[in-house]
């Protein structure tokens, strides 16, 4: 994470010469590598760096401590919206008394401060499609990392679009779990504008109910002769599914489920897309965007399951930040 006027020119770099931005030598981003300070010491560091009187190899620059500043005002104004069972010990130490106060910036570092005119990012425009500005081709509907990227530019919080459902922490990392899930939905779900939200929120329910796509196997190889036998790799073939617009408010779970059972979905794969179905449903029950009657009534039976089977286990391969 950079401010200032080095992320003014990490961006101006990065999108002219499409290469990757070093920060300048200087004791600012020596002291805390990531950026926003990650633990006490960094936190330390960058007030002493504040402090700082001196100009030169020995002390620091007006604009090292105007970044330094800003970097720990914005620790600080994370850590005030977290609540305090879950503040990492570099919050604490910034929210302890006498530690730091955003209202009183050193002196002389105004001009370092100014907010940068807002602009529209070229490679969002029509004449510069960039790659980073567009989602994966289908080919790579398995990719991630690919995916994530794409959604920690343009779709965390607080941006234009945020995506409901992705875990990002407040350190900008990407949770693949919960990447998976949006993957898996988004290539499954309808083209129309009217039945592919309808589709996704139950898909969600279903991603969020532990054992059900194993139960449904199970009375789907019950009614059928042939077993079902999921998709083995390394190339998987996946159909989108095809809802008649007028009918997108009768769909049932069991109208979804049989679009994952026609696409041989290994329940591997819908075990590993429980944590984004959690969000999902969460970040609709938090906006009002379902009736909480039904999201209650899930909530309820996912709990159930839980005590039943456990939170079903994640795919190693696509864990981890």
């Amino acid at each position: 994470m950079y401010v200032g006027r080095t992320a003014t020119e990490a961006s101006r770099i990065e999108v002219q010469s499409r290469r990757i931005f070093y920060p300048p030598r200087g004791k600012v981003y020596a002291q805390a590598t990531r950026g926003i300070p990650l633990d006490p010491d960094e936190v330390r560091k960058l007030r002493t760096i504040i402090g700082s009187a001196g100009y030169g190899k020995k002390g620091t620059t007006i604009r090292e401590r105007a970044e330094a500043y800003l970097l720990l005002r914005e620790l600080y104004q994370v850590a005030q919206r977290v609540i305090p069972e879950y503040r990492d010990r570099a919050m604490e130490k910034i929210l302890a008394p006498g530690v730091f106060d955003p209202s009183l910036p050193p002196q002389g570092v105004e001009e370092f401060m100014l907010n940068p005119c807002i602009t529209r990012d070229p490679q969002l425009t029509a004449e510069h499609r960039g790659m980073n500005a567009q989602l994966p081709p289908p080919s790579e509907a398995l990719n991630i990392d690919a995916y994530g990227l794409h959604l920690l530019l343009h779709g965390r919080p607080g941006s234009v679009n945020p995506v409901a459902g992705i875990v990002i922490d407040y350190a900008l990392r990407v949770h693949r779990w919960s990447v998976f899930g949006y993957v898996l939905i988004r290539t499954l779900s309808p083209t129309g504008r009217e039945s592919s939200p309808t589709f996704r929120r139950i898909l969600a329910s279903v991603l969020a109910l532990p054992h059900h796509y194993r139960e449904a196997i199970v009375e789907d190889n019950r009614q059928h002769p042939v077993p079902f036998a999921p998709q083995q790799g390394p190339i998987y073939f996946l159909n989108r599914a095809c809802i008649d617009p007028m009918q997108h408010l009768n769909l049932t779970q069991q109208d979804i489920i049989n679009v994952l059972l026609d696409n041989r979905i290994p329940p591997e794969w819908v075990d590993h897309a429980y944590m984004y179905g959690v969000n999902l449903i969460n970040a609709h029950y938090t906006r009002g965007t379902m009736s909480r009657v039904l999201l209650e009534g899930i909530d309820h039976e996912r709990l159930a399951r839980i005590r039943a089977y456990g939170i079903p286990p994640p795919i190693e391969a696509w864990d981890g930040w």
